[in-house]
């Protein structure tokens, strides 16, 4: 078959279709009943000690970092070791994915501030990062410490 008759099929068989609503579309393709496969995923994740899901869990925890005193504000580091610990049959799928970078605490962050994390429920205060200090610091570098305006500019963005 030639590249012109290809394209000329092509065009026959767009126009049948256009015209007839879809319909003989069917016997182009031959649908046949093919099941669905079995779900692999098991039943819901739920924490050692907790008891909760993930994402409640990291709500939970986004929550309580910003209620603690500012020498007990912890780092996205010890963020991620706390999940660690509390899902630890889920610890290699959970570093997997942090390591590749689909997910990161940063991440879960923005979920959060943004309303996102947990179905209705919508967070307390906004969660910032913060540094070994207990100061707010940039999340992209997790160095650089906000001032005042970037805090203030934080607050309006996530209200």
């Amino acid at each position: 078959m030639t590249v012109k008759s290809k394209k000329k099929k092509a065009r026959r068989t767009k126009k049948r279709l256009d015209a007839g609503n879809g319909a003989g579309f069917d016997s182009l393709i031959e649908p046949q009943k093919t099941p669905d496969p079995e779900r692999s995923g098991g039943q819901r994740t739920h924490g050692r000690v907790t008891g909760l899901g993930i994402l409640q869990f990291v709500f939970n925890l986004l929550d309580l970092n910003e209620r603690l005193p500012k020498k007990k504000k912890m780092t996205n580091e010890e963020l991620k070791r706390q999940l660690l610990a509390e899902f630890p049959n889920r610890s290699a799928k959970i570093s997997k994915s942090f390591a590749a970078g689909h997910t990161t605490i940063n991440f879960y962050r923005y979920l959060y501030n943004r309303g996102r994390l947990v179905r209705g429920k919508a967070p307390t205060r906004i969660s910032f990062r913060y540094n070994v200090d207990g100061h707010r610091v940039r999340s992209r570098d997790g160095t650089t410490v906000l001032t005042s305006a970037e805090e203030r500019q934080w607050l309006e963005k996530f209200a």
